[in-house]
């Protein structure tokens, strides 16, 4: 009996020293994201146009998202929160520009805001949801569905696992090609990821066209900024950055926006 107690406890002792493990290295992340979004959202107020062209936008729920909402906040600007609604864990955060905390039905809606005007995401440490985003904005862009923006995995030891599975698994059966593991990067520095960021700001500047894949209906529909004037569809009101400058489809592409005909 006293062998199976200091087993049990001796094992307890264990879960609470992974948890504990656990929360430090959530606090990291989370003073991370934090930075990283201070310091990308004072770029951003520094360009000189009317408005921010540059937002920080997340899931809007607590955690990390929380954090690069607040640091956003904190560097006095606006910043988007795309909640969800949930039987259980997601609430919007206090952090979150009241007039962009836009809450959805339907995660495939709120997917497709969160890549709509993206100019580049960063994924942080997370769960089903944190997976389903990145693999879906990946999805896109190797099949050249958007164009292709930067795509950065924060946190070594969190992606370290996932990385080594697709190179054995997927680059060595043949399911993906080798070059497509070169479409995202990972790190654990948030001025790299800014530098990655503003590289590719720098190199490619704004796109010139809408790209084909958001040549559906969308016209008659709002993203905060954008000149079309009513609110997401699908929307009751992602760690991505938006590019509020955005060309406006003019004459028959517009026409056929709206109408979903040719």
């Amino acid at each position: 009996m006293r062998a199976d107690g200091e087993s049990l406890a001796e094992s307890q002792r264990v879960a609470e020293m992974k948890r504990a493990e656990a929360a430090v290295d959530m606090a990291r992340y989370y003073e991370d994201a934090r930075r990283l979004a201070h310091l990308l959202t004072t770029w951003s107020k520094q360009i000189p146009a009317r408005r921010q062209r540059f937002v920080v936008t997340t899931g809007g729920g607590p955690g990390i998202m929380e954090a690069a909402n607040l640091g956003a906040h904190e560097a006095g600007g606006k910043t988007i929160g795309l909640n969800i609604n949930l039987p259980f864990e997601q609430n919007p955060n206090p952090y979150i520009t009241p007039s962009l905390n836009f809450e959805f039905h339907y995660f495939f809606m709120r997917k497709f805001w969160f890549a709509y005007l993206s100019k580049a995401l960063v994924v942080f440490p997370g769960g089903f949801g944190t997976l389903d985003e990145f693999f879906e904005v990946l999805t896109l862009v190797q099949t050249q569905r958007i164009p292709r923006f930067p795509l950065i995995l924060f946190g070594r030891k969190h992606w370290q696992g996932l990385l080594d599975w697709l190179r054995s698994s997927l680059v060595k059966g043949r399911f993906i090609s080798p070059g497509d593991m070169d479409l995202f990067t990972l790190t654990d520095d948030p001025q790299e990821a800014i530098d990655i960021i503003l590289d590719y700001e720098r190199r490619v500047g704004p796109p010139e066209i809408i790209p084909k894949a958001l040549l559906i209906k969308i016209a008659r529909h709002y993203v905060p900024g954008h000149p079309f004037k009513k609110r997401p569809y699908g929307c009751h009101g992602g760690n991505a950055i938006y590019d509020k400058r955005q060309p406006r489809p003019v004459g028959r592409r517009r026409r056929a926006l709206r109408t979903g005909g040719r």
